[in-house]
């Protein structure tokens, strides 16, 4: 039977949208008219870079960079699937708290001459996020899209992202004009963000269950989020600091603090906020 050219267009139309390539340059396409009306200094810097991490090659959606410095962002998109298109994000106790309170970015700098990683506390907050959960909303789905899960890959996969270029720096070291330079992860979402205050250690002891009431869920435009990256994500370059202790040791070397955020979220992020004095 032959197609029709609505059958072809409406396919098509689908098979784009599936893979996100729309939401992907229309939040990129938005930064730059930030930029370019000097609202932020934040600019798209390259698309699509390749890189290679413990073999696993991939690529990164979109590398942006502060200013003409070595600053840089990495940005993965994710246009949800509509059936589960609330990410909810929660908190389990630490074990750390001077550490747990404090939003990371990873870098590279010269000790001795030699290449190494580091890690700046950029800024302090109480709302950052340990527990990330797809829960169902009410809108019809993509019939062959993802659903529980994907925060879990989407984190995975910018991570991978976020070892890669570290790695491609390592093997490039004339691509970084000055140190210590610093890569900031972010992913940036189609989904609804909750969060909730209330804490692992409140569930109720003898069923296990969480409670929560409509009053301790609110809705935002962006977060902070620190995930445990396997070591089978990370990169080669030596730390600045070897730790012993292994409360430190999964914040210096594995937890890696991403920014979650969804287009209500773009201006708040890059331009309301006084870049020049964090870095």
């Amino acid at each position: 039977m032959k197609e029709n050219n609505n059958d072809i267009t409406h396919a098509f139309e689908q098979a784009l949208n599936m893979q996100g390539y729309g939401f992907q340059h229309r939040v990129i396409s938005e930064i730059k008219k930030f930029y370019d009306e000097g609202k932020c200094q934040w600019w798209p810097y390259v698309n699509e870079f390749p890189v290679d991490i413990q073999g696993a090659s991939t690529r990164i959606d979109s590398i942006l960079r502060y200013a003409h410095k070595d600053i840089y962002a990495i940005m993965e998109t994710k246009r949800v699937n509509p059936t589960h298109s609330n990410w909810c994000f929660s908190y389990k106790p630490a074990s750390n708290h001077h550490l747990s309170n404090k939003f990371y970015v990873e870098g590279l700098t010269l000790f001795s001459n030699c290449l190494t990683s580091i890690i700046k506390d950029i800024w302090g907050s109480d709302n950052i996020y340990t527990i990330a959960v797809e829960a169902k909303s009410k809108g019809n789905g993509d019939s062959c899209g993802k659903g529980r899960g994907v925060i879990e890959e989407s984190v995975t996969q910018l991570c991978r992202g976020l070892n890669g270029i570290i790695e491609y720096f390592k093997k490039t070291p004339g691509s970084i004009s000055t140190y210590p330079m610093f890569v900031l992860p972010i992913l940036c979402t189609t989904a609804n963000l909750w969060v909730t205050d209330v804490k692992m250690d409140d569930a109720n002891l003898n069923d296990g269950m969480i409670k929560l009431s409509n009053q301790q869920v609110k809705k935002v435009n962006w977060l902070h989020y620190h995930y445990p990256q396997s070591p089978g994500l990370k990169h080669s370059v030596r730390p600045r600091c070897i730790q012993q202790d292994m409360r430190n040791k999964i914040y210096d070397e594995y937890i890696r603090d991403i920014i979650i955020m969804n287009p209500e979220g773009l201006q708040d992020f890059f331009c309301d906020r006084n870049w020049q004095d964090i870095f």
